[in-house]
């Protein structure tokens, strides 16, 4: 028993090797005004302190004690691309992330800061990062907050349109179809995205199918198009043209008949192609 709580002993004091290393606990002592001017005047976007701060010896990397935010991250996050410039030619570290792992990238990605994002790309950040909470990417968030601009950029610079969640395993294309976005899940299925990846609902066109009832088949359409596999099953072990015949059967208002009825027949019109 001794010896199991005296193994027990040593493994928490790993533990907390680990969150005083990474900064979680200990003490925390006040950035000296320098970087204090330098952090307060990247949030604000003011360039001109921002440059006297560094002028003044401020560790261009130096960090927030309570968030571990940098300058960079603060500035990418208010969409302040002069100062991110400024920062990165400074030798700001475009990776550097906060407590919870979100790096400059993310922050612009998730604001759907276009001249931020190329900026940091520019400047060397890591495309395919994964923050900690989620394990979400940029492309995620760009494609979470619907911004088809961002999602473009990020995937120009090689981001991966397959990379997964590491919490949720989702995709970014389940992202696309669960909002119906057609225009990003375009440019990922145009950028390689596996049409058939489970994005945790589900395979897309399965989703697809069922939220074809409020909109335009265009999803499906595609989704077929882009190699989508007719003969998956869903969680009750129909296909999608199985399930879309059921789903035409069933009873609704006139608005969901019709489209459950055109979104049969682009199913059947594209797998008579097959």
């Amino acid at each position: 028993m001794k010896k199991i709580l005296f193994l027990v002993f040593l493994a928490a004091l790993g533990v907390v090797a680990l969150l005083l290393q990474a900064g979680y606990i200990g003490p925390r002592s006040a950035p000296s005004p320098e970087v204090q001017l330098l952090l307060t005047a990247a949030r604000r976007g003011n360039l001109a302190d921002v440059e006297r701060a560094l002028a003044e010896g401020a560790d261009v990397n130096a960090r927030e004690p309570s968030d571990l935010e940098t300058a960079l991250l603060r500035a990418a996050r208010m969409g302040e691309v002069e100062v991110v410039r400024s920062l990165l030619a400074a030798g700001a570290d475009p990776d550097l992330g906060n407590r919870f792992s979100l790096t400059p990238l993310h922050v612009a990605a998730r604001s759907g800061a276009v001249e931020v994002i190329s900026a940091l790309i520019s400047g060397g950040a890591r495309v395919d990062v994964h923050e900690g909470e989620q394990g979400l990417t940029p492309l995620h968030d760009a494609a979470t907050e619907l911004h088809e601009e961002a999602v473009r950029v990020l995937l120009e610079a090689g981001a991966d349109p397959n990379a997964r969640q590491t919490h949720y395993a989702s995709p970014a294309l389940g992202v696309a179809v669960e909002d119906s976005h057609l225009e990003i899940a375009t440019l990922l299925v145009q950028a390689g995205a596996d049409v058939n990846a489970d994005s945790g609902f589900g395979v897309p066109l399965h989703r697809a199918l069922r939220l074809a009832q409020d909109q335009d088949p265009a999803m499906v359409r595609l989704l077929i198009e882009a190699g989508a596999d007719l003969s998956e099953k869903d969680d009750e072990g129909r296909t999608v043209l199985e399930a879309a015949r059921e789903l035409l059967a069933q009873e609704g208002g006139a608005t969901y008949i019709a489209r459950r009825s055109r979104t049969l027949e682009v199913l059947e019109e594209l797998a008579a192609r097959r």
